[in-house]
């Protein structure tokens, strides 16, 4: 990927890559590891939480140096006077959104307590609005060399017949439930009579959901027993499952011993297994085609562009880089 700075290890804690006149600082990328690492569980052990600062730093580096690498072909590609008047433009761009949003994002009054804000950070204005410019004329940049692709319906109907898998659905069923638990207020056999009564009640008439709130131990009880879809296969219980997806809709099921419990179920609606319709799945497949294609054509693009331009990162080598 190239040969480091010449200072070799004097850079090594703050150069993090250089694309040919471009380097990447860590200060560049440092806020945004912070930030992605301040949405982790707080009992991340101390090791994991390294290992993902390092990911973190390793994939913003790799997004700054190809927006190095984009800067670099824009410049080839564009008469230095279009390229003032686009820096200009990004410039009072900055003024307008991305100030505002830096004071809120920052709790800033004033323009002087945001700067003081942003070193607090490591951050200056002056480094805010480079990022701000250059990733935007990238992606601006990026837009017209990489097109948004045509999808066809034949590539469409293609990518459904071989992926049928993946609109595939199982069977689902939804259910009342009456639980009846055993083991310290009830022995087994008293648990069965009382449920075995509660059976016979539900038999002559009573009304399931009343019965539930009035008897139930379990978690749906003063919901009336109720409980949502759920697919074929998702049950630990395999008798449970079965019962509900092969008991007549609206009957009682036998009474079922599962660990502590005992419970009777009836089967409210079942959906059988099927396949998403291709008419409803298209609109979804033509964007997972178009986002491939792009895909493929920005890494093209970008492999290009790499040609002849001397790269260097930290982690060119194992081991040289920290943030312990």
């Amino acid at each position: 990927m190239g040969t480091a700075p010449s200072a070799g290890p004097v850079f090594r804690d703050r150069y993090l890559a250089t694309v040919g006149p471009y380097v990447v600082l860590l200060s560049d990328v440092l806020p945004e590891v912070k930030e992605l690492e301040s949405k982790l569980p707080a009992d991340v052990p101390p090791d994991l939480r390294q290992r993902f600062r390092l990911e973190a730093l390793k994939q913003l580096v790799e997004n700054e140096i190809q927006t190095k690498l984009i800067l670099l072909d824009i410049k080839r590609s564009l008469p230095a006077e279009a390229l003032k008047n686009i820096e200009k433009q990004l410039e009072e761009k900055f003024e307008e959104v991305e100030i505002p949003r830096l004071m809120k994002k920052y709790k800033a009054k004033t323009r002087s307590e945001l700067v003081q804000r942003l070193a607090q950070q490591g951050l200056s204005l002056q480094q805010m609005k480079r990022r701000f410019s250059q990733r935007v004329m990238a992606a601006q940049w990026v837009r017209r060399q990489v097109p948004e692709e045509e999808v066809t319906l034949d590539e469409m109907l293609h990518y459904y017949q071989t992926h049928a898998h993946e609109y595939e659905y199982p069977a689902r069923a939804r259910w009342q439930e009456i639980v009846i638990r055993f083991g310290e207020k009830r022995s087994r056999q008293e648990a069965y009579r009382l449920l075995a009564w509660i059976g016979n009640q539900l038999l002559r008439g009573a009304p399931f959901d009343q019965m539930a709130r009035q008897y139930s131990e379990g978690i749906t009880a003063r919901e009336g027993g109720y409980r949502d879809w759920i697919s074929q296969g998702s049950l630990a219980s395999e008798q449970m499952d079965r019962l509900l997806f092969t008991l007549p809709v609206g009957h009682l099921s036998p009474i079922v011993e599962l660990k502590g419990e005992l419970v009777i179920l009836r089967v409210l609606e079942r959906k059988p297994a099927g396949r998403r319709p291709f008419l409803e799945a298209q609109v979804e497949i033509r964007k997972k085609l178009q986002e491939q294609k792009r895909r493929e054509k920005l890494l093209a693009y970008l492999r290009r562009i790499r040609q002849g331009v001397p790269v260097w990162t930290a982690f060119d080598a194992p081991g040289q880089v920290s943030l312990r």
